[in-house]
């Protein structure tokens, strides 16, 4: 929005002549014409005149002129961390819209919500999520950067979290793969784990707030959900590197049967006991079956290990030889 046009609506608004609000902030008529057209900057002195002038806020004018009024930089300069993040949430609540309608379906926070509809598509949503816990690789969300147990899956909360601020009636599947915004509600997981439930809700422009007794899912979720520059992320990582990476690198090599020393991208890790009678080590493998696809009946290929000579050959997903 420019600042003049926004001087110019708010004096038409009030009634008030060009003439007479120079008068009033006492400059030429002229210089106000200017200053409305866009042609002068006008002095913060002058939009402080202005803004009392016409019963504006004159913080709402100054940041329209592209600049911080006095009492914000200093409140910034003395805590620069927590005015961060004061204006982070700030950025969340303008980017959302207070009342979003897409197509028939409005987002609200009273009455019946669509979550308590009989008709409620649990089926079709169930099938959106097996996709996306199929293809983990694939569907990483931010969330998801760091290990946790049983981590939830973002589609079944994104779900979730849309029809719970959603009238009754309203068509869930289509809003599902639309930008909806759920303005000025606040979601609170007293036991978040791995952050599922706020990272969807940060998407849909909630508050999200976490808490969780497990000091690690904390550490792991705040910084997951943080900003941090990216050169002080090269930095950390090229630090670590250097303090480890000669120690873990000797154990990720391996000698072919034919070449040069090579990297190893995967182990196999599995107990080994030696048998009572022969005292020969024994792998303790439920299956040497080690890699299969989902619907091993249309697609009976498998990989499997040769306890032998530690081959990897194509086999059937049943084999028992």
């Amino acid at each position: 929005m420019n600042l003049g046009l926004e001087i110019r609506r708010r004096r038409k608004v009030a009634g008030l002549p060009l003439r007479h609000m120079a008068e009033t902030v006492k400059v030429s008529p002229a210089y106000l014409s200017r200053v409305e057209r866009g042609l002068a900057p006008p002095s913060n002195a002058l939009i402080r005149a202005v803004a009392h002038a016409l019963g504006a806020d004159s913080e709402e004018l100054l940041l329209l002129a592209g600049r911080v009024p006095p009492q914000w930089l200093n409140a910034i300069t003395a805590s620069p961390a927590r005015a961060v993040e004061t204006l982070r949430d700030a950025l969340a609540s303008c980017v959302a819209e207070p009342t979003t309608t897409y197509g028939r379906m409005v987002l609200a926070f009273e009455g019946t919500r669509a979550i308590e509809d009989p008709r409620f598509p649990f089926e079709y949503l169930s099938d959106i999520a097996q996709l996306e816990s199929w293809r983990k690789e694939i569907n990483r969300p931010i969330y998801h950067i760091h290990k946790w147990w049983a981590q939830r899956l973002g589609s079944v909360f994104r779900a979730i979290l849309l029809a719970a601020f959603t009238p009754k009636g309203s068509g869930i599947l289509e809003m599902f793969y639309q930008p909806a915004r759920l303005t000025g509600a606040v979601i609170f997981d007293p036991f978040m784990g791995s952050g599922t439930t706020l990272g969807e809700a940060l998407k849909l422009g909630a508050r999200a707030i976490g808490r969780d007794i497990n000091s690690v899912a904390y550490f792991a979720v705040k910084n997951a959900l943080a900003v941090h520059p990216r050169r002080r992320i090269v930095e950390t990582f090229q630090a670590i590197e250097q303090d480890v990476a000669s120690t873990i690198r000797r154990f990720y090599r391996s000698q072919p049967p034919r070449g040069e020393s090579a990297d190893v991208l995967y182990y196999f890790w599995v107990k080994v006991v030696a048998c009572p009678k022969c005292e020969q080590p024994v792998d303790l493998f439920s299956s040497y079956v080690f890699v299969r696809h989902a619907y091993p009946a249309r697609n009976p290929a498998a990989q499997a290990l040769c306890p032998n000579c530690g081959g990897v050959s194509t086999v059937r997903y049943d084999a028992e030889s």
